[in-house]
């Protein structure tokens, strides 16, 4: 900037011719680095020089070229404010702003550890399915009623069997009894009245001894029904028994899978 004093009068001819003044060397505002907007340049106004004739000015030697030292730190922004005075978004300790620093989210990959939650409580055992029907009270309170009930069938059916063939030991000894008994009267009676030698004793003897067959026959056969009668009881009622301890077992598995959340 270059300033100049005015004279001291405002006469023409008779006034002392003033001695030139030095003009300082112009100042120059460096600007930041061209990495930065840089804040518009103020222009600062001359004040108009009431004198009254131009005067000669000794030009003072060119500045020099300033040497830029190495680019200073970042710097933020200046913005003119209202009143033309530069301003920065961070005036205080003109500090450079750093870069607002962001939050790090959580990063989940091969590295990431994933954060650790508190372990659920490790679920019971499934116990196998005989080791749940032995400890099953349910199935077992029905399985032991359900083999006492087949055990006192079978006692049953067995005495009912021993019953029959003592029936008929006892029929067939009665049997032996009347048949000699028979025969001994048919042959006195033969005998009284002389024919025992005759051929009608001996048909009469005959037809006797086949009618004893005959009894013996239906005895024996009426013996084996019963028998069979009786196992095939026992058999019925032992597949009836098992097909209920099976339900019965089935209940119990499908109470395990319930209780234990087993699915198919």
């Amino acid at each position: 900037m270059v300033f100049r004093n005015e004279g001291s009068g405002g006469g023409s001819g008779s006034s002392p011719r003033p001695k030139p003044q030095r003009i300082a060397p112009q100042t120059t505002i460096q600007r930041a680095p061209q990495r930065f907007v840089s804040a518009p340049q103020t222009t600062i106004r001359k004040a108009p020089a009431r004198v009254s004739r131009p005067q000669p000015v000794h030009h003072s030697p060119a500045p020099q070229p300033v040497r830029q030292s190495a680019p200073a730190p970042a710097r933020p922004a200046f913005k003119p404010n209202s009143s033309g005075q530069l301003s920065g978004n961070n005036q205080r300790n003109n500090k450079p702003q750093s870069a607002p620093q962001t939050k790090q989210g959580k990063i989940q990959g091969a590295g990431s550890k994933t954060p650790q939650t508190k372990p659920a409580a490790p679920k019971p055992a499934v116990p196998g399915i005989d080791k749940y029907l032995s400890s099953d009270t349910t199935y077992q309170s029905g399985l032991s009623e359900l083999m006492k009930n087949l055990q006192q069938f079978q006692t049953g059916n067995a005495q009912s069997q021993n019953d029959v063939k003592s029936a008929f030991q006892t029929a067939l000894e009665r049997m032996g009894q009347e048949r000699e008994q028979s025969l001994k009267s048919l042959q006195e009676d033969f005998a009284s009245r002389g024919l025992l030698n005759s051929g009608l004793y001996a048909d009469a003897n005959s037809d006797y001894d086949t009618q004893y067959q005959q009894r013996l026959g239906d005895l024996t056969k009426d013996e084996q029904g019963q028998l069979s009668s009786l196992s095939t009881d026992a058999t019925n009622f032992q597949g009836l028994n098992q097909s209920q301890q099976a339900a019965l077992k089935a209940a119990a598995i499908q109470r395990r899978a319930e209780k234990y959340g087993i699915k198919g």
